[in-house]
């Protein structure tokens, strides 16, 4: 009897220390059969997949959002802008373009002012490096403009630069402006009135 109580206690000592053993081998749930075993089921424990599929959705939203996101109501389509990308095409091939902006217009206003309130100009801002005499790069971009259906308005070489013009297919008149910098750079800007209420009074 009293060898039986013995075995008695041990098994249920062993048991005691079987379950102490399994609940210190577990995580969030999850019976870990060594170190691997954790890495290989972290993620799917429900607070985990949760934020999985939040970052997802998030992402997978934003790129929906950029990708439908247009050039916006002044310049339906991007034909505007599209016709004054010709521009850069006029830069002489020794010209080394430092960066080139296109901008679409957007809502703005001058100093706040509600009753200024309206769309901004189409507007492509180029700044280059030309490595030869002013008087050469006007010629060069002059021709160049011109042969793009530009006409133009002043060509100056005391200071050097110059001002083109082009009729639209929409009926617009953009314009162009070569212009030297204090830095030593060059400026290309050519832009053309919004589609729809301008900006007044800048």
């Amino acid at each position: 009897m009293e060898q039986s109580i013995r075995h008695g206690s041990r098994g249920l000592a062993q048991v005691c220390a079987l379950r102490l053993a399994i609940r210190d081998r577990t995580v969030n749930g999850l019976l870990l059969q060594d170190s691997e075993t954790v890495e290989r089921r972290w993620w799917r424990t429900p607070g985990v997949r949760v934020w999985v599929v939040l970052v997802v959705a998030l992402v997978g939203l934003g790129i929906a959002i950029w990708a439908s996101e247009g050039p916006g109501p002044g310049d339906p389509g991007g034909h505007i802008m599209g016709q004054l990308r010709a521009v850069k095409g006029a830069l002489p091939s020794l010209a080394s373009v430092n960066y080139a902006q296109y901008v679409e217009p957007h809502q703005d206003s001058c100093d706040g002012n509600p009753a200024t309130r309206g769309l901004s100009d189409v507007t492509l801002d180029i700044n280059f490096q030309w490595p030869e005499s002013p008087a050469t790069l006007v010629d060069q971009v002059s021709r160049n403009l011109d042969s793009h259906g530009w006409s133009n308005r002043m060509v100056s070489l005391t200071p050097a630069g110059g001002s083109w013009e082009k009729r639209l297919t929409n009926g617009t008149t953009a314009t162009a402006v070569l212009d030297h910098n204090g830095d030593g750079s060059w400026v290309l800007i050519a832009d053309a009135p919004p589609v729809g209420k301008r900006v007044t009074g800048c």
